[in-house]
């Protein structure tokens, strides 16, 4: 018998699927990437905009120098984190105007992002560095310190000297431990890959209610590289992330 019908009807299904997957937000490069879809074994999670909806909650912003009122970092920062594109930007940007606080972005002479640190502006003759625990390393301070009240922790400095402080809070998305809890039934591992801290890592995976499988806390964009080649060697793996606050 001819299998003519067979041969028609694969590249029909496959055409359907991802007509189907593109009405969703889905684009796959062509058919192979969707049937491998079928042999993942582990997909790994971005945790920031991924399973985290993305939307920072400034939850305290203060000083901690006599010499400086709580405006004037919030200033310098809020003009700084004006022309950055990180998730955690526009929220703090956002926090300075409600406090009546305009950013000046205009006023910020020099501009460099770190990747997994945080980023470095001079305004005002003032170098800033504005990051987690990583950029007071960069910035010379011998007396770091990694978390802050269990929240994503942000580190205000002038040179090597801490003068502020700030937490943020953002929560997971809808649907985000309902996907995760149905990968697992269908046996896949599943991996969360962050840059924060373990407290803030924690505090996701409490409201996935510990759904993750393993958790890796604390990664640059190149430790995040070089986990998913190690997890590639127990199979075909899936990464899911915007890389925005990778890039």
């Amino acid at each position: 018998a001819c299998p003519c019908a067979l041969i028609i009807s694969t590249p029909v299904t496959m055409f359907c699927a991802l007509s189907k997957a593109a009405t969703t937000g889905l684009l796959f490069k062509g058919g192979d990437y969707l049937e491998l879809l079928a042999k993942v074994k582990t997909v790994a999670f971005d945790k920031t905009g991924t399973i985290t909806r993305g939307e920072f909650i400034v939850t305290s912003f203060q000083s901690v120098q006599e010499t400086f009122t709580t405006e004037q970092p919030l200033f310098w920062v809020s003009s700084i984190e004006s022309k950055s594109s990180h998730p955690m930007a526009a929220s703090i940007v956002n926090y300075a105007s409600l406090k009546s606080i305009k950013p000046l972005p205009e006023k910020v002479e020099e501009f460099i992002n770190y990747p997994g640190e945080g980023i470095y502006g001079k305004i005002e003759g003032e170098d800033i560095y504005i990051g987690n625990y990583r950029i007071g390393l960069r910035a010379g301070c011998k007396d770091v310190s990694h978390t802050m009240d269990g929240k994503a922790s942000g580190f205000i400095y002038i040179g090597a000297t801490l003068v502020g402080t700030f937490s943020l809070s953002d929560e997971c998305r809808i649907g985000a431990k309902e996907a995760i809890e149905e990968l697992k039934r269908a046996g896949v591992r599943t991996v969360m890959l962050t840059g924060d801290n373990q407290v803030s890592a924690q505090q996701i995976q409490n409201q996935l209610n510990q759904a993750i499988d393993i958790v890796h806390v604390g990664l640059l964009p190149e430790d995040k590289a070089k986990i998913i080649e190690e997890l590639k060697k127990d199979g075909v793996v899936a990464m899911v992330g915007d890389g925005v606050n990778d890039a």
